[in-house]
């Protein structure tokens, strides 16, 4: 029976009403239906048919069954009406014809209750489901984009708590984003002041008002939930939400670790530098009188005999020397410190230095060292002097009876890392049991004049420093509060030794000094005269130029030439030999330096006289040189 028919059946008084009502039914966008019990349709309107290509009481007459083509009772609109005839209102989405349906089944019952039929409703959904799927995709899109960022990205909502973590923030933090949602900001992230490490205020609490523009940038570390420890930047915005309300805040943290480490590194470059000049000004002029003293001292020993003048002599030569020690000091500061370099089996070396650190200590050393552990060319007593302070230095910052730890690992770094290219290395960690540093003051370890005891001067960490990196390597170290601190020294690590070839020197050779000081070069050659050697002696590197030329030319080359690196406002001797290889490429070649020098093999020298030298040292080093294979031309 369709609308129409039973409209007729209405009494006279009702009729308006039920017009009204049916007009309003007939034009509802949706479908209306209803069926027997046994599934056959007994009224369809609605305007929502037009959807499906049918018109009000089309169907009316025809089963479900007939109208679906189907005799499968578990179809899906089937089975709802079916459990509706049971008494079970049912939803189903209806895919029809390139729509969807939102479709909704009810019991239909008459006067007395009984379930005589279903009644049904039908809307078109289909732009409402096309818009929700573009509104995923565009989720997903901005989900991709969010975790592609290269910096952290934090999500809250207005209480704070966090909603949305990228990657790049999970690492930063250490939180997965799964544990942290849910969580308090403040929980997961920390920023702690560079100054002294204490805990920045929370970043919620600064960005609750919507209207307010992002907070000033902020910088600081952040101790991720593994332990590593990251320095960053960050700034956080209010996101806002209805009724003027903030509905949370997005936070933006970047990874200033690799930047700051690089800007670290160049201010104690530039600080070094500093100190470099000093340093080098003075030990300079302070080792050319030295040597003054020195080598007339030892001149005058060797005519005394054996007297006791003899022995007062040989004690300012002793003075001289220890003299000279202290101007190593400051010439650890200098970047072209001359050391002497051989290929060292680490392994002994830690261990020995280890034992002698701890003696007379209560601490206990345990000292790691890897079977495998790899060589390097190093100067012994510097390495040991490096070794013998750290550990002393952690011995002192740790309680009594305490541990401390040192261990010694081959690495291989990939890429380049800080001052470091990508090489194999050796890593010797020291680790102490002390109170740990904060972070500005771990920062500037290894600066001139910063202690990390309470008790220091300063210089301890900062030679250290300056002998490793003269070195090629590199020292780290990671310290916080309460946790003590680990030192980390990074060495190059080489394949095998250099060999030597000797060859017989001459019996009694020439010698081309070039010595700027006049009572040191008239003291060196007095004695190298008295020694046997023919000398000549030059103030500046373009008179030993033509000194040499003019040997060359009477058929008397010199054989070896002693050259001062450093003539003020001359030629010095390393432009000197570079000439004087162009004429002469075997011509073997000592630098003499009030500094502690260059590399001198990068010039060409086949080693380096560093003042103020005994005039044995002297001997040994003219008899080394001509013996030695010529150091190949620098090219410079």
């Amino acid at each position: 029976m369709s609308a129409d028919d039973r409209s007729r059946d209405v009494p006279p008084g009702a009729r308006p009403l039920h017009e009204h009502l049916r007009l309003l039914v007939d034009q509802m966008p949706a479908v209306l239906w209803a069926v027997d019990r046994n599934l056959v349709f007994t009224t369809s309107t609605g305007a929502g048919l037009a959807s499906l290509g049918l018109r009000p009481g089309e169907v009316v007459g025809r089963s479900l069954w007939e109208f679906f083509s189907t005799d499968d009772p578990d179809y899906e609109p089937i089975a709802a009406h079916r459990r509706a005839l049971a008494g079970t209102p049912v939803s189903y989405r209806l895919r029809w014809n390139d729509l969807t349906f939102l479709s909704h089944v009810e019991p239909l019952r008459d006067a007395t209750g009984e379930i005589v039929g279903v009644v049904g409703l039908a809307q078109d959904v289909t732009e409402l489901q096309q818009a929700h799927a573009a509104l995923a995709a565009s989720r997903e899109w901005l989900l991709a984009v969010f975790h592609a960022i290269g910096d952290g990205v934090i999500a809250t909502d207005g209480a704070g708590r966090i909603e949305l973590m990228n990657a790049v923030a999970e690492r930063l933090t250490g939180w997965a984003a799964a544990d942290a949602r849910g969580r308090p900001l403040a929980e997961v992230y920390q920023l702690l002041s560079e100054r002294d490490g204490t805990l920045q205020p929370a970043v919620v609490d600064r960005s609750v008002d919507p209207a307010a523009p992002a907070t000033a940038e902020r910088h600081g570390l952040v101790r991720a939930r593994d332990g590593r420890e990251y320095w960053v930047s960050d700034v956080a915005a209010p996101i806002p939400g209805r009724s003027g309300r903030t509905a949370g805040i997005v936070l933006v943290v970047r990874d200033r670790t690799e930047e700051w480490a690089k800007q670290r590194a160049a201010e104690q470059v530039e600080r070094a530098r500093s100190l470099e000049l000093l340093a080098g000004g003075i030990a300079h002029d302070f080792n050319n009188l030295l040597a003054q003293i020195s080598v007339n001292a030892g001149v005058a020993r060797r005519a005394a005999g054996a007297d006791a003048l003899a022995r007062q002599l040989a004690d300012i030569e002793d003075a001289c020397a220890r003299a000279m020690s202290l101007t190593k000091q400051l010439l650890r500061f200098a970047r072209s410190d001359a050391v002497q370099r051989d290929v060292v089996d680490l392994g002994p070396l830690i261990r020995d230095h280890c034992e002698f650190a701890a003696r007379g200590s209560s601490a206990a050393v345990a000292v790691d060292v890897a079977p495998d552990l790899w060589r390097a060319r190093v100067d012994p007593g510097q390495m040991g002097q490096v070794l013998t302070n750290l550990v002393l230095n952690a011995i002192e910052v740790s309680p009594p009876d305490a541990r401390v730890t040192v261990t010694a690992r081959n690495v291989v770094v990939d890429r380049a890392r800080g001052s470091l290219p990508p090489g194999r290395y050796v890593e010797v960690t020291v680790t102490d049991r002390g109170p740990g540093m904060p972070p500005d003051l771990a920062a500037r370890a290894f600066e001139p004049y910063v202690s990390t005891k309470a008790d220091g001067r300063g210089l301890g960490l900062a030679i250290t420093r300056a002998i490793v990196v003269q070195h090629g390597g590199d020292i780290a170290v990671k310290s916080s509060p309460g946790a003590g601190s680990s030192f980390v020294v990074t060495l190059p690590a080489i394949a095998g030794a250099d060999e030597r070839v000797e060859e017989s020197p001459p019996l009694k050779a020439r010698v081309l000094m070039l010595e700027d000081e006049p009572a040191l070069a008239r003291a060196v050659a007095e004695f190298l005269r008295t020694e046997g050697y023919s000398v000549v002696h030059v103030a500046d590197g373009a008179a030993a130029i033509r000194e040499f030329d003019a040997a060359a030319a009477r058929g008397e080359p010199f054989d070896v030439a002693l050259l001062d690196l450093t003539v003020p406002g001359g030629m010095g001797g390393a432009a000197a030999l570079a000439e004087l290889r162009r004429r002469a490429p075997d011509l073997r070649a000592i630098a003499m330096t009030g500094y502690a020098a260059d590399d001198v093999a990068d010039h060409g020298f086949t080693m380096a006289l560093a003042k103020p030298f005994r005039v044995d040292e002297l001997l040994d080093a003219i008899d080394h040189t001509l013996r030695a294979v010529p150091a190949p031309a620098s090219g410079r």
